[in-house]
Formats: structure tokens, C-alpha cells, sequence
């Protein structure tokens, strides 16, 4: 049989705030999501076991990695024998805070509902994503929604109108979990996703306004602990360009980015991927 594909998309955080940390050790967050132009391929054949294939270095293709995470339990749940081989193709860098591992994840169970014609919807699939790993839920829908909770709780929002997005990748990486540990439980719960909503779904879209409500709330702790972001995202600025963090970082979004600059002024390593 031949292999069947899925293409599974990047994401940036649009606003980004933390709310406060729960008795699970969770964060609570109010977070826009939103799917961009930029993809990983995974592909699938039948086979008598579950496994991983894939050329990029640094990926785990264990039991750990979500891909196969994803696959075993919707099986579980569903009653399916049938495993099969994964290959996946990456183009989204990992721990730059564009949500790839759970992207994959999405795309395996998309795929899997598709192939084994399971029927099963969005919402139900996103419950089985959510035990995965908190931004799962979200590639099950894409496009342009609110998250809540710890990023499970999904509304999706009117399609976002074109926004001339660019994405910067540093060689940098950010752990999520040490940008968490870094948070400052103080200044949680500071700024309201309403507002950046209501500009968001505004036509036609004020670009500036859009950016004065956008916001991310980890742009601060991981500017304390890592100068070179913080360079980076300074020199953006200096040059006129709105651009914010994605989720934890390391990549960055430009909201009105400068193309005929852009690449003359980046630091090395640092590479346009959007």
C-alpha cells in the first residue's frame, strides 16, 4: 500500500498570558493561536508494529515521541489492531515555541481517523489530544482560536484577514519548561485577550492597534535570562518592525516586516523561515 501523507503547520502565538499556576502544576493561559504557511510532512503505511522514521537528527523516534504517543492511544481507544511505519519530514524548528512535536501529534491522529474511518470529530479527537499534551487540542481545529485552561480549551475564532506575517528562527532554543520555572507568579493575569480579540476580528484589520493589544507574557523572564533574544528582538525594533515572541521562543513574528532589510540586519545564525 502506498504511504498516505498529512501536512502538519506551524503555529505562532498572538497574545500570549499567563494566568496563574494551578494545584496541577499547570498553567492556566489565555492565549489567540494561530496556524501559519509553514509544515512538517508525516506519512503513513500499515505495518505489524508502530515505529518512527525520520532524517533529522535529535528527534526521539521512541514510544516518547508524541507522534507515537498519539497513535497508540487513539488505537487503544478505538479498538484498532493495525499499526503501521511514520516518516516524518521536519521544516519547524524545535524549541523554537511554534508548537511542531504537538503539531505532529495532531496530524498523526487526523491521519489515523482518516485511514482507519473512524468517523470521529474534531471535538472528539481533540479530547483524546488533550491527553497528549496541552497545545494538541489546537492543530485538531488550526486556523485562528482562543485557548484556555492550560491550552485545551479551544473557541475557534473568525479566520484571522491576512496579516503580513514573517518569522525569524534563531539558533537558540528556549525550554518551555525552564521559561515556566522562570515566571513571576506576581505579575500574572495583567493584560486581557478581549481587546486583542476585538482588533483581531475588526475590518479592516489597524495593524498598529493589533500590536499595541498583542502581547506575550514570557517575552520578559526569558529577555532576563537570555540577552540575545532580547538583542534580537531590539534590533527588530529599532528598525520599525512590530514582533513579538512565540509562545515560550526562541522564534519571533514580525507583524510589518521590512523584506528589503530584513535579512541585512538579522544576527548570524538567525534565519527567515516564513
Amino acid at each position: 500500500m502506498s504511504a498516505l501523507s498529512i501536512r502538519s503547520p506551524a503555529k505562532v502565538n498572538l497574545f500570549l498570558e499567563i494566568n496563574r499556576r494551578r494545584d496541577d502544576g499547570f498553567h492556566d493561559i489565555q492565549s489567540v493561536f494561530q496556524t501559519i504557511p509553514l509544515y512538517d510532512i508525516l506519512e503513513f503505511t500499515p505495518a505489524a508494529e508502530f515505529s518512527l522514521q525520520t532524517e533529522t537528527p535529535g528527534i526521539p523516534t521512541d514510544d516518547s515521541n508524541l507522534i507515537i504517543k498519539a497513535a497508540k492511544l487513539l488505537a487503544k481507544k478505538a479498538g484498532i489492531r493495525e499499526a503501521g511505519t511514520f516518516r516524518l519530514q521536519k521544516n519547524i524548528p524545535a524549541c523554537g515555541g511554534l508548537g511542531g512535536g504537538s503539531s505532529n501529534a495532531a496530524a498523526a491522529l487526523t491521519l489515523l481517523n482518516r485511514h482507519w474511518q473512524l468517523g470521529m470529530s474534531r471535538q472528539e479527537l481533540a479530547v483524546i489530544a488533550a491527553e497528549i499534551g496541552s497545545d494538541v487540542p489546537f492543530f485538531i481545529y488550526g486556523g485562528t482560536c482562543l485557548c484556555e485552561g492550560r491550552g485545551e480549551i479551544i473557541t475557534p475564532l473568525p479566520e484571522a484577514q491576512y496579516l503580513p506575517l514573517r518569522v525569524i528562527s534563531p539558533t537558540w532554543g528556549v525550554s518551555t519548561p525552564q521559561a515556566f520555572s522562570r515566571l513571576n507568579p506576581t505579575d500574572f493575569n495583567l493584560q486581557k485577550v478581549a481587546d486583542f480579540i476585538a482588533c483581531l476580528i475588526k475590518s479592516p484589520i489597524d495593524v498598529l492597534e493589533l500590536y499595541s493589544k498583542s502581547f506575550n507574557h514570557f517575552e520578559k523572564s526569558v529577555f532576563e535570562y537570555l540577552p540575545q533574544q532580547r538583542e534580537l528582538q531590539q534590533i527588530l525594533t529599532d528598525n520599525g518592525m512590530l514582533t513579538r515572541l512565540s509562545g515560550s521562543g526562541s522564534a519571533v513574528w514580525i507583524l510589518n516586516p521590512s523584506p528589503d532589510i530584513l535579512e541585512s540586519i538579522l544576527p548570524a545564525g538567525c534565519k527567515i523561515i516564513l
